[in-house]
């Protein structure tokens, strides 16, 4: 068996061995089924630097996938603080065992007891087996075989499902365009009756959908505001009319499937973490729209009739700073004086915006518009001053905006992953989307011919 010095090294080889588990033990008598008290290392290679983390038998017990582990470090606060700029400093452990895992590897495999393999493989005459070394890789090698093959049988499924369904979206989608309604949900995805308290509501104007936005809505369910009380329930809405752009219709029904295979990518993720009943039975709905601006939206989701949401729930939009921008712009207002007294019926129900800050993005040159994150949050703090009170925004407002920070994932943009798309690049795609997004891409060619998203626009 490999010793334990040289597993991260085999991590740093790249991508596909990017994240190790480390045992540090002294004795042959650890084990997977032990409650030992010795310390278990999570290792996150990134190729130039690796982060090291401490963790609790405890929490690494009830990990069942890597999405399961990644949401319960943070959900635990373990919050990986050590950045080593190699492995030399790192404590190993003894050789006894160790577990690597991989994306989308079920934490299944069994302890790799050093002495134990060296006893299997031991020959007749008593010498020690020379091909444990092998065997080892092999055994990893059929367990990497079988997770992925069921892996892709799967994707396969939920693909081929998803293009049986386009009629049906379509059918939705043209009902709706010709009906005096401003908001139905059309589809939902892991559905209960529960009616919520909180509605959570992502704006799905996104071409396509990416990291970013899935970030969005993991760290508002993860982290909401004291106001924000449960039981929670998810909106993705596709507004059929954009403020600044004109509507393309024929692209709308892959907006829509997008939308569908993006719910479901996050609704496993949460099902398969430790996240609990209250967001693992999340129920994630469809949503179209004809208002074009926030504060009527809210009002069309209020207002219909009969209501989806009974229990008029309190909206929280999830949102970026750029989008801040637009939703306090007076242009938007032309038909109220002053223009941004078109917002109070959306205040008045209590209804709040969580702002995630625009950080610069060296790959997104449109990202350096919206200055400094210390820029972004003085933006908020002018509000609550009553710069814009002569625009008519009323500086209470703006203790129903809350601005959080962003995450790496924040600044993906959906022009590079369709940049990606067009030229093939299928790995950077798979990075910057969810799996079942990256998927459908790919099948349907939605970018193949052009990258500015226009085959998508609206």
């Amino acid at each position: 068996m490999p010793s334990a010095v040289a597993e991260p090294d085999r991590a740093r080889k790249g991508k596909e061995s990017g994240l190790t588990l480390v045992c540090e033990s002294q004795t042959n008598e650890s084990s997977l089924d032990s409650q030992s008290e010795e310390p278990i290392y999570l290792e996150l290679d990134f190729g130039d630097r690796i982060y090291i983390k401490p963790l609790e038998y405890g929490t690494f017990s009830r990990w069942t996938a890597i999405e399961g582990l990644m949401m319960d470090l943070e959900r635990d606060g373990m919050v990986i603080q050590e950045l080593w700029d190699g492995i030399e400093k790192m404590r190993v452990c003894s050789g006894d065992w160790d577990a690597r895992v991989r994306p989308g590897w079920n934490l299944e495999m069994p302890c790799r007891n050093e002495e134990a393999c060296l006893q299997k493989d031991r020959t007749e005459d008593g010498s020690d087996g020379e091909d444990t070394d092998d065997d080892e890789d092999r055994w990893i090698d059929e367990v990497l075989d079988q997770n992925s093959t069921q892996t892709m049988n799967d994707m396969a499924a939920r693909i081929a499902n998803l293009r049986s369904i386009l009629p049906d979206l379509e059918s939705a989608l043209t009902t709706f365009t010709h009906s005096s309604s401003k908001f139905r949900v059309v589809r939902t995805v892991n559905p209960t009756n529960t009616q919520p308290k909180t509605l959570y509501i992502l704006d799905s104007s996104f071409n396509p959908p990416s990291i970013a936005h899935l970030s969005l809505v993991q760290s508002a369910l993860k982290n909401h505001g004291q106001s924000e009380h449960s039981p929670y329930r998810l909106l993705l809405l596709f507004s059929t009319q954009n403020a600044d752009k004109a509507p393309s219709p024929a692209s709308f029904v892959q907006r829509i499937a997008l939308m569908t295979i993006f719910a479901e990518d996050f609704s496993r993720s949460l099902k398969m973490g430790s996240a609990g009943t209250e967001l693992s039975d999340l129920s994630i709905d469809i949503g179209l729209t004809k208002e074009p601006y926030y504060s009527d939206k809210s009002i069309a989701i209020r207002d219909t009739s009969p209501p989806f949401y009974s229990s008029e729930p309190i909206h929280v939009h999830l949102i970026g700073y750029d989008t801040l921008i637009r939703f306090c712009n007076p242009k938007y207002y032309p038909k109220y004086d002053p223009p941004l007294s078109a917002l109070k019926p959306f205040f008045d129900d209590g209804h709040k915006l969580r702002v995630t800050q625009r950080p610069t993005d060296p790959n997104d040159k449109s990202s350096n518009e919206f200055g400094t994150v210390e820029a972004q949050q003085k933006y908020v703090n002018d509000l609550k001053n009553g710069t814009r009170e002569k625009d008519g925004f009323r500086p209470e407002w703006a203790d129903n905006i809350d601005m959080v920070e962003a995450n790496d994932s924040v600044g993906v943009s959906s022009t590079r992953v369709r940049g990606a798309a067009k030229d093939g690049n299928w790995d950077l795609v798979e990075e910057l989307c969810t799996e079942g997004v990256a998927a459908w891409l790919r099948d349907q060619a939605l970018y193949s011919e052009d990258a500015s998203g226009k085959k998508l626009s609206s």
